[in-house]
């Protein structure tokens, strides 16, 4: 980002249109609070409180102790308005009054303490000039005022005092002047632009509809995934889990010896199965650069063997106890060698193994090294191998 020149010229007629609109509101302000008209109760010199001149106590009972729950309990509850009476106004207590008196002397007197502009008039009144100097120590190393920026605070000074005048005589005109009467037009003229900006420009409605809204619809589907995701499906699923597998698992620990001889002789039982069943299974050996291929069939109690390995219809032989085979295969030749094995109870298993021999890379062949040789007759000779010394001793004697 570049700052160009002109944003400054723009960023300070921001501000010195904020300055004349606050000068206006804030004389309105003054007008309205302290010059106006009260628009509260109506007055009613020596004006006494009913409730009051009655006795009540702070119980809401009165001097002879009945209750002050009956007709004139409403009383109580009345907001202030011009059907009302009331005494004059007074002035808040000391407690109140002392604290708004020493910030308004500080608001109206603050200024002098560190006024530059009176440097124009001879005075120089500045007891705070490097007070905040420690805090832009960093900043004055890359932040550089203006050339001629000193001749600006006079320019400046008048600015600010042509804000002020413009602002608080726009507001004195139109309140005391006019008493009001351009600012009821203008809100009569333009009723829809009077209520919005009476809504203070409805920025806290915009925030509450699209901030804090935005924020409870996240707030929603937090509560939403934690109650189905993290209580319903968690939490729920977990503890269905761990009490589905304790009841399983308290059908086998029932703590009686019986039923524990009775499991164990069904396992030895499908131990024994197994072990007893034949299994039709080889090891292979497998050379595919040379296209051999060996089978060793698994032994076991009374195993017997028969085998096709040829690949042709029907077996090669009849059961014997030849556990082993081999074959070959040329590149690209496709074979199914099938198994079947029969135990000593004559139980039999069948299984078919399909071998393929790949056809070699010979782009992936490592590169035959050989050694090259003049002879004395002038022909070049290559001797496969690589000898380094006969090679060096073939440099030296004027082979290439």
């Amino acid at each position: 980002f570049v700052w160009e020149p002109w944003m400054g010229t723009l960023l300070y007629g921001i501000g010195f249109t904020a300055a004349i609109m606050t000068a206006f509101y804030m004389t309105r302000l003054l007008i309205g609070t302290f010059f106006g008209e009260f628009k509260g109760w109506t007055i009613v010199p020596g004006w006494v409180d009913p409730h009051a001149a009655h006795g009540h106590d702070d119980h809401g009972h009165d001097a002879h102790g009945h209750d002050d729950h009956g007709h004139d309990a409403h009383h109580h509850h009345e907001e202030p308005g011009p059907d009302m009476q009331g005494p004059t106004p007074h002035e808040s207590p000391w407690q109140m009054t002392l604290p708004l008196v020493v910030l308004g002397a500080l608001a109206a007197f603050g200024g002098f303490l560190n006024a530059h502009p009176l440097h124009l008039v001879g005075l120089h009144l500045t007891p705070l000039e490097n007070f905040l100097e420690p805090l832009f120590a960093a900043g004055q190393a890359v932040v550089k005022p203006v050339e001629g920026a000193d001749t600006f605070e006079g320019i400046g000074l008048g600015l600010a005092l042509v804000a002020f005048l413009a602002g608080a005589g726009a507001a004195y005109w139109i309140y005391v002047q006019q008493k009001g009467e351009p600012a009821r037009q203008l809100a009569a003229q333009q009723p829809k632009l009077h209520q919005l900006v009476l809504d203070k420009w409805r920025v806290d409605e915009f925030y509450q509809a699209y901030v804090i809204g935005a924020l409870d619809q996240v707030a929603d589907l937090c509560v939403w995934f934690d109650k189905v995701v993290v209580d319903g499906i968690l939490a729920r699923l977990s503890a269905f889990l761990v009490a589905l597998s304790g009841t399983i698992l308290r059908q086998f620990q029932t703590g009686r010896l019986q039923a524990y001889a009775a499991v164990l002789v069904l396992g030895l039982g499908a131990v024994g199965c197994y072990v007893i069943a034949p299994q039709a299974s080889v090891r292979q050996t497998i050379d595919e650069a040379r296209g051999t291929y060996a089978l060793t069939a698994a032994p076991g109690f009374g195993y017997q063997y028969r085998w096709d390995v040829d690949g042709k219809d029907g077996w090669d032989g009849e059961f014997s106890e030849e556990a082993a085979k081999s074959f070959s295969l040329k590149a690209d030749e496709e074979r199914k060698v099938q198994l079947e094995v029969k135990n000593a109870l004559g139980q039999t298993s069948h299984e078919t193994f399909t071998f393929v021999r790949p056809r070699l890379d010979l782009s992936a062949t490592a590169p035959v090294k050989a050694t090259v040789t003049r002879g004395a007759d002038g022909k070049v000779r290559a001797v496969p191998g690589h000898d380094p010394e006969a090679l060096k001793r073939a440099l030296q004697k004027g082979a290439h």
